[in-house]
């Protein structure tokens, strides 16, 4: 049965450089096209009923071709008012981001003094956790739905060609075409350059909405190659990151304490409190400049007191002809003389790796394996389990082969068996190992700070594990002790992760996670050249570099078995087969599992 509402006004509050997000953010640009069709072309609803309200400054038709059908689609629906200037009593129905939710609940109730007669929706967020405040978007035309419509073959056909003329027509928003928006770019640039030239810098303001996953290898990354771009300053100035994401935020917070110079100040606030006038550059993530500059010409704060740059993690520097605000790209113009320091391929070094680990945690960490009955003599063996996707990880089978082949070698080997989930939920494999089970420690429900205080444990020798956040964290607990000289490097533990092929659209290549680690070896599986239909572990160094060659050549490390894995320790790591009291031996107890 399909219900006809034709008198209810639907209010859309989306504002179009929310919208980019690495590149042109598809997931949010569908749900908000796909559901002003089905307003309209589906359901009959008639225009002036449907309002899009885009404060930006910018407007939708830049994310299609210049040919696409859609450059026009919203035409007739959109105006560019302050929420203030919005009588929301109005509307029956407001849709907004999941961004802007609790904002505009807020506005709502001191504006209006209530807002339970109002049907608040939000669009759907896919891509990292989001506290959902609005029923999402999907119920307004699911069965039941306020806008429930019949699910003919001539709608869902239609639906599905409407969605293909999207992808169809898309435009990319990369970073040269967020810049083309700017006017009068050039000289803006050219102003920015002079006044830090002539300008003493000592108070930075970085900013990012980090509305990417916030998985903990990703947020690792962002934040050592963030303390990287730091390094272009001097070491007396003072630096404050807001991160608006609240869950990245609780996570660097948890991964970091006490590893950041006292100089580095970490908020989670909103840009309307950071008091901006007090610093004397921003550095502005590149997905959210032009969302950054309306937010600078919408309020009271003058750009012309603001010197600011974009920079990005992913791609430390771009290769620019003309103007760029690109902070990295800026450097040679600047000639900060030595007051500001080019860092070049300072990316590479292990500084900016460094996690640290208090003397109170390390004592926590011996008690608790102490609790356990693991020895001061005996072996440690960290062995991670799970990861955010099971093609990233070694089967349970194999995993059992494994363990019982390290177990085996030598009576004081003790495992550390860490898992993202409950070990109950592996019954299989516990049952499998538990003629061991006086070697293996399992490590369920304790909190972050404390695996990474067992991680760094004195005993440990060596830390085996997917491509997955803790071995970051390994990285950077072992690159801490080795830097401080806590222990030499000589007797760092063998740190080796394993992975391989990953989803296309991750665009993944293990070079961008690993080739900057000093410490942890990273090995790779790939179609083996000499025997077609079997795989191989190489190290990270004999893959090829360029990503359509990788994708081709790999295949995902869930086909990694344990003759791999113990194939590759003896030839690549033989060196420290002795000191992790490993033997050249390969009855690891096929049978019986």
């Amino acid at each position: 049965m399909m219900i006809m509402v034709t008198e209810n006004k639907i209010l859309i509050l989306c504002d179009s450089h929310d919208f980019v997000r690495n590149g042109t953010n598809v997931v949010f640009l569908k749900q908000l096209y796909v559901a002003v069709f089905i307003l309209k072309h589906i359901l009959g609803i008639k225009n002036h009923n449907i309002h899009i309200n885009n404060r930006s400054l910018f407007g939708f038709e830049e994310f299609w071709e210049p040919n696409s059908k859609l450059l026009n689609f919203f035409e007739g629906h959109c105006f560019r008012n302050t929420w203030n200037e919005i009588d929301m009593l109005n509307y029956e129905i407001i849709i907004c981001i999941p961004e802007l939710q609790m904002s505009l609940k807020e506005h709502i109730v001191q504006n209006y003094g209530r807002c339970n007669d109002l049907r608040l929706i939000s669009f759907t967020e896919v891509q990292y956790p989001c506290e959902m405040i609005f029923s999402e978007i999907g119920t307004l035309f699911t069965k039941g739905g306020l806008f429930e419509f019949e699910r003919s073959s001539a709608n869902i056909e239609a639906i599905s060609e409407f969605k293909k003329e999207i992808n169809r027509s898309l435009v990319n928003f990369d970073y040269a075409k967020q810049e083309s928006l700017i006017p009068e770019l050039l000289p803006l640039v050219s102003d920015f350059n002079e006044r830090v030239r002539s300008q003493s810098i000592s108070d930075i303001l970085i900013l990012d909405d980090y509305c990417r996953p916030a998985f903990i290898g990703d947020t690792f990354f962002w934040l050592s190659r963030l303390r990287s771009l730091l390094k272009n300053f001097p070491d007396y100035c003072r630096v404050t990151i807001n991160i608006v994401n609240p869950i990245v935020y609780e996570i660097v917070c948890e991964c970091y304490r006490n590893s950041l110079p006292e100089r580095i100040k970490l908020l989670n606030i909103s840009w309307e409190y950071l008091f901006q006038q007090n610093f004397d550059i921003i550095l502005c993530y590149k997905d959210i400049f032009l969302k950054y500059l309306w937010y600078l010409r919408s309020c009271s704060f003058q750009i012309s007191r603001t010197i600011f740059y974009t920079f990005m993690v992913d791609n430390p520097g771009i290769e620019s002809k003309g103007a760029t605000l690109d902070f990295n790209a800026n450097i040679p113009y600047i000639k900060y003389g030595d007051r500001l320091i080019n860092s070049g391929l300072s990316y590479k070094s292990a500084e900016f790796r460094e996690i640290a680990l208090t003397d109170q945690e390390i004592d926590w960490g011996d008690k608790w394996l102490e609790h356990y009955g693991v020895s001061e003599t005996d072996k440690l063996h960290i062995f991670l389990l799970g990861s955010s996707s099971s093609k990233k990880v070694i089967s349970d089978l194999e995993v059992s082969y494994f363990l019982k082949y390290l177990l085996q070698q030598d009576s004081s080997n003790k495992i550390i068996l860490v898992n993202e989930n409950s070990l109950n939920e592996k019954k299989w494999l516990r049952s499998s190992l538990e003629s061991f089970v006086n070697q293996i420690v399992p490590v369920e429900n304790l909190a972050l700070r404390k695996v990474m205080c067992l991680i760094g444990n004195r005993n440990v020798k060596t830390v085996i594990g997917p491509c997955t956040g803790l071995m970051h964290l390994a990285d950077g607990i072992y690159s801490n002790l080795i830097n401080h000289n806590v222990i030499a490097a000589a007797d760092c533990p063998l740190l080796l992760t394993y992975t391989g092929q990953q989803e296309s659209e991750r665009s993944y290549h293990p070079n961008n996670w690993w080739g900057m680690s000093k410490l942890t070896q990273c090995c790779v599986a790939m179609k083996n050249a000499a025997i077609e239909g079997e795989a191989i572990l190489l190290p990270l160094s004999k893959c090829p570099m360029d990503y359509m060659s990788f994708q081709e050549q790999s295949v995902s490390a869930d086909t990694i078995t344990c003759d791999m894995l113990v194939e590759y320790l003896e030839t690549k790591c033989s060196a420290r087969l002795d000191l992790l009291g490993l033997v050249k031996k390969r009855t690891y107890l096929r049978g019986g599992v």
